[in-house]
């Protein structure tokens, strides 16, 4: 997911470069330059964590909250 719109030649090439490369030192390499170049774009800042509200009854069985705030049910039953 690209929410930003975020664009640089430079970032999309070495991410072009990775995805190709096999060996793993290089690819991490790489991928570290790319994040360097993002971070000091700072294309999304985030500056705001939200509160996650969720309600539950003792009837829900393994329902886990988790730190992205998205739920996932699949593990999820009730009594």
């Amino acid at each position: 997911n690209n929410d930003s719109g975020y664009s640089n030649p430079e970032v999309d090439a070495l991410l072009d470069k990775a995805r190709a490369v096999t060996d793993q030192t290089e690819r991490k390499n790489l991928y570290q330059q790319a994040q360097k170049i993002i971070m000091d774009d700072l294309p999304y800042p985030l500056i705001n964590h939200g509160t996650s509200i969720q309600a539950t009854s003792k009837k829900i069985q393994n329902f886990l909250l988790m730190p992205d705030a998205i739920m996932r049910f699949t593990e999820v039953s009730m009594k």
